[in-house]
């Protein structure tokens, strides 16, 4: 069948294009294939990333650190991470032995509030939703009398300005505490949190050497200021949940769950409700946009 005058060009050049595709292809096949760019082994938390970082000392320091003795004693000490707001009432901060010599994590016992205001209109509907509320439902409040954080920002030293850090002996239950979240975090979550905590560590300076401990337990060396910040929790109105915020994205938290690279997270691992009950860009990033609520 004879093609068109008016379409001989268009059909020319696709053949060319297809033509220059197919040897540009043979080239590159025939050509020896460049050595991969060297990745981190905690690129992300799936078993793949975990079976590689398992030889690694820092990893395995992560997996095994809990409670050392030292402890925080806090009254109305506040944690703002985006859009949420932390209030420990009173209670004490255990925190976890350091690894690579930095503090990556701590366990609250006492009484706290938790404040979410969503960032955007629909977050809030969906949050709303989530939790049985009506049209009127503009922010979550909640309490708790244990919370599990997990951090690669600098966590340690804003509570270390804010609250005295003394040593003492290993308290059982804040131990058991970590434990058993770590427990729900394999088996509820399916998680691997440290992992994240590993890229963190691996790309922070390298810790000046200790110098001999005192007394009194010394201020925590810091991380770099944008790290990940997580906090695992069971509230009155919350069932079991992960909040967090991380700069690489929700996706490199959880894996499978077609998460995008937004920033803020709120994951609930319930039977029946399970899945992002929040998920949004950083608040002052949509505000940016013009697309607040």
């Amino acid at each position: 069948m004879a093609v068109p005058a008016d379409r001989r060009w268009p059909h020319a050049a696709l053949a060319l294009g297809l033509a220059v595709c197919w040897w540009t292809l043979a080239s590159r096949a025939a050509a020896p294939a460049a050595p991969a760019p060297p990745q981190a082994t905690a690129a992300g938390s799936g078993s793949g990333g975990a079976a590689a970082a398992a030889t690694d000392p820092t990893y395995a320091a992560l997996r095994g650190a809990r409670p050392d003795g030292r402890v925080a004693a806090v009254h109305g000490l506040v944690l703002d991470r985006d859009v949420f707001h932390f209030e420990l009432t009173s209670g004490a901060l255990h925190f976890l032995e350091p690894v690579a010599g930095r503090t990556v994590g701590a366990v609250f016992l006492g009484r706290g509030t938790l404040r979410l205001n969503p960032a955007t209109v629909a977050e809030r509907r969906q949050l709303a939703l989530e939790l049985g509320e009506g049209r009127d439902f503009e922010v979550l409040t909640d309490s708790f009398d244990e919370l599990v954080l997990l951090f690669g920002d600098d966590t340690a030293q804003e509570v270390a300005l804010a609250a005295p850090i003394e040593r003492h002996a290993p308290d059982p239950r804040a131990r058991q505490v970590y434990e058993r979240w770590l427990e729900r975090q394999r088996h509820d979550f399916h998680l691997n949190l440290q992992l994240r905590l590993l890229r963190d560590l691996l790309n922070a300076p390298a810790a000046a050497a200790p110098a001999p401990a005192p007394a009194a337990a010394q201020a925590p060396a810091p991380l770099p200021a944008g790290g990940v910040f997580l906090a695992l929790l069971a509230g009155k109105k919350l069932p079991p949940a992960l909040l967090a915020v991380d700069p690489d994205g929700a996706g490199s938290l959880v894996r499978g769950a077609r998460l995008g690279r937004e920033t803020t997270l709120l994951w609930v691992e319930d039977p029946h409700r399970r899945g992002a009950w929040y998920l949004s860009d950083r608040r002052a990033v949509v505000e940016s946009r013009g697309q607040g609520g």
